[in-house]
């Protein structure tokens, strides 16, 4: 077994059902608000993000971790969610990823390689995004049927 189908198959092991919602940053929807330019939180089609937007269903392997305080500016434990992802998902940092009911904002993106340069598998760091009530959940599973 490579290094490769080694990284592959502990992902595949421990994979769950995800949702990945992908924002198309070079299209923009037309639910900005005039005057602050924001996006309407409670949009059906951009679910809030202001993009147009995607949705994948993946396999990942999650894994939920605190940050130590050393390393923020603040006293407050952060709760960050990494996503193991195989070589064949895409995503980028501002993506949404669907777990256990909860949608996560990926905040950073390693994509890691092996040997000769060949790509491996990619780790995508998730915080929980702030939802003020529950019109994301009722746009999003209008979405996804």
């Amino acid at each position: 077994m490579t290094y490769h189908d080694s990284f592959q198959h502990v992902i595949k092991r421990y994979s769950r059902k995800l949702m990945l919602i992908k924002l198309d940053k070079n299209v923009r929807c037309k639910c900005h608000l005039p005057g602050s330019n924001d996006p309407d939180p409670a949009c059906p089609k951009c679910l809030g993000t202001g993009y147009r937007i995607r949705i994948y269903e993946i396999n990942g392997a999650p894994q939920t971790s605190t940050n130590p305080t050393t390393f923020r500016q603040t006293n407050q434990v952060a709760i960050i969610t990494y996503f193991y992802l195989l070589d064949d998902v895409t995503i980028d940092r501002d993506d949404l990823i669907i777990y256990d009911d909860q949608a996560f904002i990926i905040e950073n993106v390693a994509r890691n390689v092996g040997f000769n340069a060949r790509f491996c598998y990619t780790k995508a760091a998730g915080i929980p995004k702030r939802l003020d009530n529950n019109i994301f959940w009722i746009n999003y599973h209008n979405i996804i049927g």
